[in-house]
């Protein structure tokens, strides 16, 4: 039996991020669809959600967070502080409460919160969605062992999971959050490319997500260098130095975006 199986769990904000966590601890039987209440102002998106999850929905934050043992902050970083503002009466003592906005520090965070409750942040990426997520992760100092495993359950649901010191946050949120939209431009004119060659529209999408997940496998289960791998093909019709400034600028402009987002939400 899953360790979350008895937990209730509330998501707070059901758009994409909210939506897809959920939909993966549903429908990997993680968690009982009963167990789980999400809130959202767009009743839309609950209505959709509902209907693909069969979880409970509100449009009340506090009416979710209310008796929760897990409650994930799913929504804008503008909109952290004053939603957890919002729930702090509803929140049940020891509750574990998971910020995944980028920007909003555990110290932000702590001085709208219950002080019977504790806090962590997680940066996931979308690939969560199929249980191949890599997320990394900070907790407070003071979060007890049980509520480690907790977030820890949670985060195995979704992919793969490191702890990091908050202060290089942002540095992960740069490469794993706003990752794949260094890699999904890339993969779309690939496919695009190969069927405007001939292949199908199929053939295409097939081969391309098998090439990525090729090139993660050996840079995962080997020890050679980025270069060396590239190296072991003779043709290289993409000038790789341009490839890496491309990828080198629009990772220090997440960055600083981030670092800029961070000192107008967190002080």
């Amino acid at each position: 039996m899953s360790q979350l199986a008895e937990v209730r769990i509330a998501c707070i904000g059901s758009g994409i991020m909210g939506g897809l966590l959920v939909k993966r601890l549903v429908g990997a039987g993680a968690v009982p669809a009963a167990n789980v209440v999400c809130s959202d102002p767009d009743g839309g998106k609950l209505a959709a959600l509902a209907a693909a999850t069969g979880v409970n929905t509100t449009d009340s934050n506090a009416e979710a967070a209310r008796g929760a043992k897990v409650v994930v902050l799913a929504v804008p970083p503008p909109a952290t502080l004053p939603v957890l503002t919002e729930v702090a009466e509803a929140l049940e003592p020891g509750a574990l409460v998971v910020s995944v906005a980028a920007a909003v520090t555990l110290a932000a965070m702590r001085r709208v919160a219950p002080g019977a409750v504790y806090l962590a942040r997680v940066m996931p990426n979308t690939p969560s969605e199929v249980g191949e997520g890599m997320n990394s992760f900070v907790c407070e100092a003071s979060t007890p062992v049980e509520h480690r495993a907790l977030l820890q359950a949670l985060l195995d649901v979704w992919g793969k999971s490191f702890e990091i010191d908050e202060g290089i946050l942002n540095a992960t949120c740069a490469l794993l959050a706003v990752g794949p939209t260094y890699l999904f431009p890339l993969a779309g004119q690939l496919m695009s490319s190969a069927a405007a060659a001939g292949l199908s529209a199929e053939q295409a999408r097939a081969a391309t997500a098998q090439l990525f997940r090729g090139v993660g496998a050996m840079l995962a289960d080997t020890d050679r260098s980025a270069d060396d791998l590239l190296n072991m093909i003779s043709m290289q019709p993409m000038d790789a130095d341009t490839a890496r400034s491309v990828i080198a600028r629009a990772y220090d402009a997440a960055l600083g975006k981030l670092s800029e987002l961070e000192t107008k939400l967190s002080g």
